[in-house]
């Protein structure tokens, strides 16, 4: 984790060195200076927030998210136009059983830490009518970072994580966890921790989503 200790505000919030990310298995292009705090301090960056719902990134990293998704699901099914708000959406017939299956994403961070997205964390179902079901992108754009925007991670894309903070070395590290469905007690207790900064410090609290 690292210190924004150019704004008095957001020095409260826990910011990540994000570097980058993938979607369906290839690195985008996305520059840099989109994931950087602004000398300021008062957009840019990353930070890890479960007050958020949706994950949401700045438009030099969103719309290049967002083309690249749009290029797996777009031969497959019908763009819907969910009004104002610009969300990528599809419409997807009554008959069709299964939910699209969306390209895989992964957020890079700094330490050669990946957080691999599932399904359910990059798309959410959001209405049926009597023709269709209706699915949307769970990302959100929250503007250019020289108009404020910064990248947020939300309790959307922490859903199944253990995410355990180590305030006082300033790391943080996430492990799936089955939360959230019946009987899932006796099944998050056998899974294993596969992805982590840190072993042996010092655990302040933990949250799980």
């Amino acid at each position: 984790m690292v210190q924004n200790n150019a704004s008095a505000f957001y020095s409260q919030f826990f910011h990540l060195n994000m570097t980058g990310i993938s979607v369906g298995g290839k690195l985008l292009d996305i520059p840099s200076s989109a994931f950087e705090i602004a000398p300021e301090g008062d957009s840019g960056g990353t930070i890890i927030d479960s007050g958020t719902t949706l994950t949401t990134f700045v438009e030099e990293a969103f719309s290049i998210v967002e083309e690249a998704f749009s290029l797996t699901l777009d031969p497959l099914y019908q763009r819907y136009d969910a009004g104002s708000d610009g969300q990528l959406c599809y419409q997807v017939p009554l008959s069709q059983e299964d939910a699209p299956t969306p390209p895989s994403v992964v957020l890079h961070f700094e330490n050669n830490l990946d957080l691999n997205l599932q399904a359910q964390h990059v798309l959410r179902y959001i209405a049926i009518d009597t023709s269709y079901n209706y699915y949307c992108m769970a990302f959100q754009n929250s503007g250019s970072v020289d108009s404020g925007g910064r990248n947020f991670i939300g309790n959307f894309q922490l859903q199944d994580f253990l995410v355990e903070y180590d305030i006082a070395n300033s790391r943080i590290g996430f492990a799936p966890q089955v939360c959230g469905t019946e009987g899932s007690s006796s099944n998050a207790r056998s899974l294993q921790p596969k992805m982590w900064l840190f072993w042996t410090a010092p655990i302040v609290f933990m949250v799980i989503l």
